[in-house]
């Protein structure tokens, strides 16, 4: 795949053009010049006129060599991705080798175990209850407590790869003075905003789950510090953030999360709507084993994750310090891989699988029905 993986690359190789650009330029002026001191002489042209034509030209062929580079100046992202959702039990059906929704399932049965009042919340005001409002009771009431939540576990569940990523990304020998570490006291705007990365972030030793003697606690090392688990369900993630130094993370505009650095700004923002979208019916039959109405008891809702890059212009006179910014590609590519539909069911061939499935079923209901008339 690896979609995303020459966005700075090309960013660096752009400015590198530039470069090559303004040296034609410079060199087709000084060209211009000499033909038009020649062409002056034969047409009898003031100096002044024709340095103004020669000026005229240089400045559009900079001008426009410019308006291209700046083409790339912004980047837009939009990842979509799913979840299954049984209006029975009122869960996220966690589907497998799907990282997303593994996670989402997860945080969900996490926050409901340590926090009745998210289990509350869920349970007043179901996602199948979405569209049962009248228009009018959906102007005059306040957004689904659900979708909230879905929002809230979605952003954590970027926060904790970006975390994740940064970490291994600087872990090199990389001066401490070149680098600054965000943490839980640095973000007061984004934990205020994110119930689920507050509670998870939270320390161990104020949190009763933790330390109620009855309860047996499990540790798990992880890349981004250690997770612990009080009977596999309630959730402690170490948060940190490292960024290049003079870098600022905050809640932005929009309810955007802002990450500003010295080459760009990085924004993040989730997007859960409520909407359903479309999995294939054979995936519900196979693999998560539903059967008939039953599909149609366990919708799937669309997400999506929108991320938007804007390089600052100074950016493209850059020449040094590059490498602090080349995790902006590979996170990309891993929110992608973990994230998006399309790439979920590239990644475990779909279509290769649902050809099997489509040639082996007919012959293994024969080899059964075979099966049953010997027993009689």
């Amino acid at each position: 795949m690896n979609k995303y993986r020459n966005l700075i690359g090309e960013l660096v190789s752009s400015r590198k053009n530039l470069l090559e650009l303004i040296l034609i330029a410079v060199l087709l002026a000084l060209s211009i010049d000499i033909i038009s001191s020649s062409i002056g002489e034969l047409f009898s042209l003031s100096a002044k006129l024709m340095f103004s034509i020669g000026l005229f030209i240089f400045l559009i062929v900079i001008g426009y060599s410019v308006k291209q580079l700046l083409k790339n100046k912004h980047r837009s992202h939009i990842f979509e991705g799913f979840f299954v959702y049984s209006k029975k039990s009122n869960e996220v059906i966690p589907v497998p080798q799907y990282e997303y929704s593994e996670e989402l399932h997860s945080y969900l049965m996490a926050a409901f175990t340590e926090n009745s009042a998210f289990k509350t919340m869920w349970d007043k005001e179901p996602l199948n209850e979405i569209f049962k409002k009248t228009p009018e009771e959906n102007r005059n009431s306040r957004s689904n407590k659900s979708i909230d939540l879905i929002t809230e576990a979605t952003e954590y569940f970027v926060l904790d790869k970006l975390s994740t990523h940064l970490t291994d990304y600087f872990n090199k020998d990389v001066p401490e003075k070149s680098l600054k570490n965000f943490e839980r006291s640095d973000i007061p705007d984004v934990l205020l905003s994110n119930r689920l990365l507050e509670l998870f972030s939270k320390p161990i030793e104020e949190r009763a789950v933790f330390i109620d003697d009855d309860v047996e606690v499990k540790n798990k090392k992880n890349k981004n510090g250690t997770l612990a688990y009080s009977n596999g369900e309630a959730r402690f993630s170490l948060f940190e953030l490292t960024l290049p130094a003079g870098s600022k993370f905050k809640r932005g505009e929009k309810n955007q999360l802002e990450i500003n650095t010295s080459r760009f700004i990085l924004k993040i923002k989730i997007e859960f709507l409520g909407l359903n979208t479309f999995i294939p019916f054979e995936f519900h039959e196979y693999i998560l084993n539903q059967k008939g109405k039953e599909i149609f008891e366990n919708p799937d809702f669309e997400v999506k994750i929108l991320i938007d890059i804007d390089f600052k212009s100074l950016a493209f006179l850059s020449t040094k310090g590059w490498d602090y910014y080349y995790w902006v590609d590979s996170f990309l590519e891993e929110i992608s891989e973990s994230f998006e539909k399309e790439s979920f069911f590239e990644r475990i061939g779909w279509n290769q699988v649902l050809t099997t499935i489509s040639y082996m079923e007919p012959r293994i209901s024969s080899l059964l029905s075979s099966k049953k008339v010997i027993q009689k």
